[in-house]
């Protein structure tokens, strides 16, 4: 579920639902999960390690929408 700790999307006080001004919805596409990584990026509360960053803690790396 969108920003539960499975998902851990970092969601902001106020979104605007734009990369860098936070979202308050995910559908579960592999795009959305790249554009909600993408803002967590912007807005500097990606996590560290690029495993935990999304897509990649779901198990799909950034150029394909199929898990490793």
């Amino acid at each position: 579920m969108f920003g539960s700790p499975a998902c851990g999307y970092v969601q902001p006080e106020k979104p605007r639902n734009r990369v860098g001004l936070g979202f308050d919805h995910c559908g579960g596409s592999f795009g959305e999960c790249v554009e909600r990584g993408d803002d967590e990026a912007m807005r500097g509360v990606a996590p560290e390690r690029e495993a935990d960053r999304r897509p990649q803690r779901f198990g799909w790396t950034r150029t394909t929408n199929s898990p490793t």
